[in-house]
């Protein structure tokens, strides 16, 4: 398989059903919701099983895997997941009700002066984050954060003084290594193209912060909300109705006009499914 581009697209699509869509749209939101609880079993936790693989010495493999299951315990991720492609069958069938939904396409600078806007918040902050799949390429960006640790770590060792320079080059080479926990994902998922705005949250005394819950199936998930305020550029810039989706276009135009949501493409998906 050729291997993705690294690059920001233009839009990112966010699938899901007529509900979801419904209530972004109407309340001019979205959720970011808990990554742990996702379909994928090893969201946050790739890093850990993957730095026992690394080749570096024992020692250092033996203290960073203990450190980076602590890590999984304290802090959980928050995102909203995203993809590159706007019409993937694959994203129809398990992302969109079978198909039913919409994929909704985000305007990448919209998403972009929104996270600036959100920059040194702690109740609202994230990044707008590219999911690495290739297992290689995971190795090689841990292996060289755990060596940016240690270096800063035997800065801050060996200095006379613990100077607020040192220990701040040790907090943003633990910081980079945080968000891997959730831009790391099985090879089995590359297909999806994901990107996701992520927030990291530390876990304390068993609460979220400024957090929400909701119930879903088969379980309650803690979520936070962040507003589509405007900002110059529009949020949404194209829709996608779902192969099995029968509402018409027009309506769909209708009902982002009245909500403030205008010259939005719309447009039913080539994908065939029934």
């Amino acid at each position: 398989m050729k291997k993705e581009t690294t690059s920001l697209p233009d839009t990112l699509y966010h699938y899901c059903s007529n509900e979801a869509f419904h209530a972004i749209v109407s309340n001019q939101s979205i959720r970011l919701s808990s990554l742990s609880l996702s379909n994928d079993a090893m969201e946050g936790k790739l890093i850990s099983e993957t730095i026992k693989t690394l080749t570096l010495d024992k020692e250092t493999i033996k203290n960073s895997h203990k450190n980076a299951t602590i890590y999984e315990g304290l802090f959980e991720g928050l995102g909203f997941c995203l993809s590159k492609k706007g019409d993937l069958l694959s994203q129809w069938r398990g992302y969109a009700n079978d198909a039913t939904g919409v994929s909704i396409g985000f305007s990448t600078q919209y998403l972009q002066q929104l996270k600036d806007q959100h920059a040194g918040s702690v109740d609202s902050d994230f990044n707008l984050e590219r999911i690495e799949y290739d297992q290689q390429t995971q190795k090689d960006i841990l292996t060289s954060r755990l060596n940016k640790i240690l270096a800063a770590e035997e800065d801050l060792n060996t200095a006379s003084k613990a100077t607020p320079n040192l220990k701040e080059s040790l907090l943003r080479a633990e910081c980079l290594l945080l968000r891997d926990m959730y831009r790391f994902k099985n090879d089995a998922f590359q297909e999806e193209l994901e990107w996701r705005l992520l927030s990291l949250i530390i876990c304390i005394d068993e609460t979220l912060p400024n957090c929400d819950f909701q119930a879903k199936g088969n379980k309650i998930t803690p979520f936070r909300t962040l507003e589509l305020d405007p900002l110059g550029c529009p949020a949404i810039t194209h829709v996608i109705l779902g192969p099995k989706n029968i509402t018409p276009e027009n309506v769909i135009k209708q009902f982002l006009n009245t909500n403030g949501f205008v010259e939005v493409k719309v447009n039913r998906a080539k994908a065939s499914y029934r």
